[in-house]
């Protein structure tokens, strides 16, 4: 009986061990202060190696140095604002239930600081009502005649252009002497913080570049919630200073998935003067995961991933940004922005489902295949960017295979761009194509083959009709020729059959090195099983010359070829050549062609292939337009 008393106590002192070593490893913060130095927040005092850490809600909690390898820590709420680049949240499991985490800034690079949220883990949960932001945390805007921070930072003055980082700034508008923010950083491990605006005068001052986040965890990463490292709008919108670029986020995980998350690298706005400061460009998102590990996932990620360039007055626009892939697995959920980069090379990219919210741009060398529905909504643009083609197989440069519905609606825009120098266009296949309602569908305009550039050797444009220069250079010709007093651009092609072409561009003036002629329409190639229904625009116009002393001529104007079942709608077709630039001595591009056949549906009324017409005197020829109605299958037709 003794000996079981003692084993009783022994069990006793156990239990009270385990005891006070759960609640030492259980160590909650809560109220305000620094990590290190107000130890009395702690609720087990300073925390160690493998301590379980949770921070309370209503808490605000600084970082400024690395905390030690934790075995977890989990955010109930408040604000963890990390400093210093070095400093890192080191845990087994990192869990944000609530609050957000961010970092001081934004900063001058030339002060020597910087900051950034870095966590290292296994794994990595957000949730829904969790965020981390470091919006606005990058390298800072300029103030008055102060230029932007950081290497894609701009010049202050008058209209600065906005900052670049995953692509250009948008151009500036009367500081003519100013570049666009540059392009910097690494599309598959991107690190850098967003870049800052230059400022203009006592009221400009330019927005700051995004901050950056680090998530290196070696198991699962799930984002529920937001990571938001957007840059900043020029701080005065009636003025004239630009936007900020977007920053960077970079996870590197084994899987990587989530429910209605969103990761934001967004330009910053520009102001909205009329004198048209730059929109900063978006910055760079890379997911680096495991493809085999990934592939085997139960449930496809639906997350958003945005790298949108910052609004601006129309042509002042910088460039979005990139969204890196290990693989061409379906992430997407919704594109609200960005170039898709993938690590495999891919040169196709297969989804069940898309929707543009944005814009997003499809590189040339990547064919993109959607299951069932492309949906364009909230003003979401698609650029879709054509290689060179070799003419016969395959005959397009680039494809967008929709099995389902492809649905651009109001103030939604794809814009086909055909190879400036070979030609090679995008051949959009779908189930149905509808556009229902006006100011929304597909413009290839000024998207054909190029016009005559500035600095070229000769100053001819590109295309089987270009327009060749001199001292009265010819407009672009396709379905109708070129204008020019002496030899117009050749007409090429046939009205009544495939295949159709992208315009070609106007020749320019030779004694004039900056001078520029311009493009022609690209090509509009639709092939759909069932039905199109547009109430909106298809246009493939040619582009105007640029008027420097208006000597320079038009594109010609482009292609539209659409095949289907059924032809519905009161939208607008149009292929009409550009106008020279107004000089005697420059010419306007010839029109385009339109093929249209189909099995039902009468043609549409809003169809334009005129030549362009400025000058009068050397204006270029109308194009063609041609409906024809098809058999449907099964049709047998007697000759007797």
């Amino acid at each position: 009986m003794k000996r079981k008393r003692s084993m009783t106590g022994l069990i006793a002192v156990a239990v009270g061990l385990v005891s006070v070593f759960s609640a030492q490893a259980q160590n909650t913060w809560s109220g305000t202060g620094d990590w290190f130095a107000n130890t009395a927040n702690w609720s087990g005092g300073l925390p160690m190696a493998d301590d379980v850490v949770i921070i309370a809600a209503g808490s605000n909690l600084q970082l400024t140095n690395n905390t030690p390898a934790l075995t977890s820590l989990t955010m109930q709420g408040g604000t963890l604002t990390c400093s210093k680049w070095a400093t890192a949240i080191n845990a087994t499991t990192v869990t944000l239930n609530g609050g957000t985490v961010t970092c001081t800034g934004p900063f001058d690079e030339t002060a020597g600081s910087s900051n950034r949220v870095y966590i290292t883990c296994t794994d990595f949960f957000l949730a829904s009502v969790a965020s981390i932001n470091v919006a606005e945390k990058g390298y800072e805007g300029g103030w008055g005649s102060g230029d932007g921070k950081g290497p894609g930072g701009s010049l202050a003055g008058g209209a600065p252009p906005g900052a670049g980082h995953g692509g250009k700034g948008g151009p500036h508008g009367a500081n003519s002497g100013a570049p666009n923010g540059a392009i910097y950083g690494l599309t598959n491990a991107p690190t850098a913080p967003g870049s800052g605006s230059g400022g203009w005068g006592s009221v400009g001052h330019g927005g700051h570049g995004g901050g950056a986040v680090r998530i290196a965890a070696t198991g699962a990463v799930a984002v529920n919630g937001t990571i938001n490292v957007n840059g900043g709008a020029s701080f005065n919108q009636s003025g004239v200073s630009g936007g900020g670029s977007g920053g960077s986020i970079y996870i590197s995980c084994n899987t990587f998935s989530g429910t209605n998350g969103l990761l934001a690298a967004n330009g910053g706005a520009a102001g909205t003067h009329g004198w048209s400061p730059g929109g900063g460009a978006g910055g760079r998102i890379a997911v680096d995961y495991s493809p085999v590990a990934q592939a085997n996932l139960p449930v496809k990620p639906t997350v958003t991933f945005s790298a949108n360039r910052g609004t601006a007055n129309s042509g002042h626009l910088g460039e979005s940004g990139t969204l890196f892939f290990k693989d061409d697995a379906d992430l997407s959920g919704l594109l609200a922005g960005g170039t898709p980069v993938f690590g495999n090379a891919a040169t196709s990219w297969t989804l069940q489902n898309l929707t543009v919210s944005g814009e997003v741009s499809i590189p040339a060398g990547l064919n993109l295949y959607v299951t069932d529905d492309l949906v364009l909504t909230n003003a979401g643009v698609l650029y879709v960017y054509a290689d060179a083609t070799n003419g016969v197989t395959p005959a397009y440069g680039a494809l967008v295979s929709v099995g389902s519905d492809l649905v651009v609606y109001t103030n939604s825009w794809i814009y086909p761009v055909s190879n400036p120098t070979n030609g090679g266009s995008a051949r959009f296949t779908v189930g149905n194509l509808t556009v229902p309602t006006a100011n929304a569908g597909m413009d290839a305009s000024g998207r054909g083959w190029q016009g005559a550039q500035p600095g070229a050797a000769t100053k001819h444009g590109w295309g089987p009709g270009r327009g060749l220069g001199g001292t009265y250079p010819q407009g672009g010709g396709y379905g109708g020729r070129g204008g020019n007093t002496t030899a117009p651009g050749n007409v090429y092609g046939v009205s009544n059959q495939p295949p159709v072409s992208a315009g070609s561009g106007g020749g320019a003036y030779e004694n004039n090195p900056s001078s520029w002629a311009g493009n022609g329409g690209g090509l509009i190639w639709i092939e759909a099983v069932r039905m199109v229904t547009l109430n909106g625009e298809l246009l493939a116009d040619g582009k105007v010359g640029y008027h420097i002393s208006n000597l320079n001529s038009g594109g010609s104007g482009g292609g539209i070829y659409i095949t289907c079942s059924t032809l519905a709608g009161n939208g607008t077709l149009s292929v009409k050549g550009a106008n020279g630039g107004g000089h005697h001595l420059s010419a306007g591009g010839g029109g385009g062609r339109i093929l249209v056949f189909r099995k039902s549906g009468d043609p549409l009324t809003n169809v334009f292939f005129t030549g362009g017409t400025i000058p009068s005197a050397t204006a270029g020829a109308a194009g063609s337009v041609h409906w024809e109605l098809i058999s449907p299958a099964g049709t047998v037709i007697s000759i007797k």
